[in-house]
C-alpha cells in the first residue's frame, strides 16, 4: 500500500483501539488495517500500552455523560486529523514517530476515563470548598479541590487583568495570620483559570489577589477570592 493510500487513516489507529470510531469509520479502518503492514506493526507496537494501563487500576464505568464527551472529543480529533488541511497546521509536537503519537493518545485518553476512570475519581479524602467572590469580583466564581496535602483550584468569570498583572493564590494556615504566597496564574479568555496549590494541610484558608507579573511575597492588592478550609 502506497503512502497516498494511507493517509486518510493514519491517525485512526489510536481512536479504533478505544472504540471512539463510529461504525462506518471503523469498518473502513478495519478494511485499511487488513492490508496495511505499517498500522498493523504501530498496532502490535501499542496494543500492550493500551492492555496493561486499564489492568493496572481497579475499573469503575464511567458516567454516559463523561464517557459520550470523551469519545466525542476523539472522533473530533480524529476526523480534524485526517484532513488534507489539517497536516499542514500540526504543532511541533506532532511530528514525533508516529507510534509514540498513537501511544500518547491513546494513554492520555485511557487515563482520562475511558477505560480506567478510577483515574479521574479523587480518593476519600478529597474536598471540595466554594470559594467565595468579593465585590471586585462579582459574577466570579470559584471551587478548590483539596486532596491531602495539595489542591486545585478551578475559578471562571475572574475580572480582567493588566498586561503587567496577574492572579497569585495566598494560604493562610491554622492559627497565623501571615499569608504564604502560592501559585501565580493569568486566566484564559472568559476568565477561566486553574491553579495548583502545594502546603495546604493545615491551612485555614486560600485566597486568589491580583499581582504585579511574577508574583509578590506580600499581598498588594485586596482578596478577589477567600475559600475557608476550616
Amino acid at each position: 500500500m502506497n503512502a497516498q493510500d494511507h493517509r486518510p487513516f493514519e491517525d485512526d489507529l489510536a481512536a479504533w483501539m478505544l472504540g471512539a470510531l463510529d461504525e462506518p469509520e471503523a469498518e473502513a479502518f478495519e478494511r485499511h488495517l487488513d492490508g496495511c503492514e505499517r498500522c498493523q506493526t504501530d498496532l502490535r507496537w501499542l496494543r500492550p500500552a493500551v492492555d496493561v494501563l486499564p489492568a493496572s487500576v481497579t475499573q469503575i464505568p464511567p458516567p454516559p455523560r463523561m464517557r459520550g464527551q470523551l469519545l466525542g472529543t476523539v472522533r473530533a480529533e480524529a476526523r480534524r486529523a485526517s484532513r488534507p488541511q489539517a497536516a499542514r497546521r500540526r504543532l511541533p509536537w506532532l511530528r514525533v514517530p508516529r507510534p509514540a503519537v498513537a501511544a500518547l493518545a491513546a494513554t492520555a485518553l485511557v487515563a482520562a476515563g475511558v477505560a480506567g476512570y478510577t483515574l479521574g475519581v479523587g480518593s476519600e479524602e478529597e474536598e471540595t470548598f466554594t470559594a467565595e467572590p468579593s465585590k471586585e469580583a462579582t459574577g466570579a466564581s470559584a471551587e478548590l479541590v483539596v486532596d491531602g496535602d495539595s489542591g486545585t483550584l478551578h475559578a471562571s468569570g475572574l475580572p480582567p487583568l493588566r498586561r503587567d498583572q496577574v492572579f497569585q493564590a495566598w494560604i493562610r494556615n491554622v492559627g497565623e495570620t501571615e499569608l504564604r504566597p502560592s501559585d501565580v496564574f493569568r486566566p484564559a479568555q472568559g476568565g477561566e483559570a486553574t491553579a495548583s496549590l502545594d502546603g495546604l494541610e493545615d491551612a485555614a484558608q486560600v485566597m486568589v489577589t491580583r499581582e504585579p507579573r511574577g508574583g509578590s511575597t506580600q499581598p498588594t492588592t485586596r482578596p478577589l477570592l477567600r475559600a475557608k478550609l476550616s
